[in-house]
């Protein structure tokens, strides 16, 4: 799970995903999943808290240049993170990306609650995404989890405590934890967005088996090329994909959802920023869900 790339601090990229998602949210309200006002209120007031407790001595260590910066000038400008989304190419593009994984997500798991409002479910790789306290606070008979690495999950656990004092929260576990829970049938649900990239090939294999075997109901969010030789090394492409679906059950549920998910992926985005293709060329999101 580890985000850190030049000129990046640890806590960059999360707090990235957070702070322009907020303003990604409504610039992209016509091609995202739709959301009421209560999301957005949230998500507003999320990125308030964390930008202050980001911004103690004791994480600030953590902030790179970017992301120093970003959090420097979220607090100096009320606007700065929608004029960012608005006319910084690069961090518009992304935006996109950040709101449309926020709306499914929040889209799937509400779908589950819909049919067991004491769903027990895990965020995992949640960065500083107010997905799991929004949907947590909003259904307090629900049982969310939360999986990160520190200094990441400090930041997500402290946040979410300033947020919506004493109301339903999720708990901070580890992925080892996670499988033990899951193996004895403690769970019922995991969302996994921009996490695996981040994972060794070999162990995402590993884990998807597992998540396959051991969770009736999932979303996750894979990279895929299909070009083979220019790709990262962590995504997949056509032969990878086709040995993941043989590896597990449930093939054709699973290759479904695939096809459904990364179409609407592909259509939404395009329809959004047709001026954009560049961000689609090589490695993109894939979706699996079930």
């Amino acid at each position: 799970m580890a985000r850190q790339q030049k000129n990046f601090g640890v806590l960059d990229i999360p707090m990235s995903c957070s702070v322009f998602l907020e303003p990604a949210l409504r610039r992209y309200a016509d091609y995202i999943a739709p959301m009421n006002s209560d999301v957005h209120e949230y998500v507003y007031e999320w990125n308030r808290a964390l930008l202050n407790v980001i911004n103690q001595s004791k994480y600030l260590k953590y902030l790179g240049a970017v992301g120093g910066a970003i959090a420097k000038n979220c607090q100096r400008f009320d606007n700065y993170s929608k004029m960012c989304v608005e006319w910084a190419s690069d961090i518009s593009a992304q935006s996109l990306h950040y709101a449309i994984r926020f709306s499914e997500s929040l889209h799937f798991i509400n779908s589950k609650l819909a049919q067991n409002k004491n769903l027990k479910f895990v965020d995992f790789g949640c960065g500083m995404s107010p997905f799991a306290p929004y949907v947590a606070y909003k259904n307090p008979e629900s049982v969310a989890y939360c999986v990160d690495l520190p200094p990441i999950i400090d930041v997500f656990y402290e946040t979410t405590e300033s947020v919506a004092p004493g109301t339903n929260h999720p708990t901070p576990i580890t992925w080892d934890k996670t499988k033990s829970m899951a193996q004895e049938h403690k769970l019922d649900a995991l969302v996994a967005m921009g996490v695996f990239p981040h994972i060794d090939m070999q162990e995402q294999l590993q884990d998807l088996h597992f998540i396959n075997l051991y969770f009736t109901n999932f979303m996750i969010e894979l990279k895929y090329s299909n070009d083979i030789d220019n790709r990262s090394k962590n995504s997949f492409n056509p032969i990878t994909l086709q040995n993941l679906r043989m590896s597990v059950e449930n093939v054709d549920t699973l290759e479904t959802a695939a096809i459904q998910n990364s179409m609407r992926y592909l259509h939404t985005f395009l329809a959004a920023c047709p001026s954009k293709r560049w961000f689609l060329e090589h490695d993109r999101s894939l979706f699996i869900s079930r």
